[in-house]
């Protein structure tokens, strides 16, 4: 499986797949919560379950890293719904 990367320069999380590159946009806030603002799937990447494995993966390094997470997205917002395992990262603020 390949691997969510955190590039912190341009505060995403990102998914290369077949010279492509998938990503999820956050925000740092205030309390150092991440609020996930965009989650972005190349056209032809869709409808294959990337948009998942990229939340799941930068899920994942929030989980490590201590973090809470903002869903402001309407795909994370689906998500934790989707995938209530990860409601202890959600953040109400």
């Amino acid at each position: 499986m390949d691997k969510v990367m955190h590039n912190e320069a341009v505060r995403r999380f990102e998914l290369a797949l077949s010279g492509t590159t998938a990503y999820i946009d956050y925000k740092v806030k205030d309390d150092g919560s991440l609020a996930f603002t965009h989650t972005f799937v190349p056209v032809e990447l869709q409808g294959q379950g990337v948009a998942a494995r990229l939340t799941e993966g930068a899920l994942r390094w929030c989980r490590e890293a201590g973090k809470q997470v903002l869903p402001l997205c309407s795909y994370t917002v689906v998500y934790f719904k989707r995938h209530p395992e990860w409601n202890d990262l959600k953040s109400d603020q």
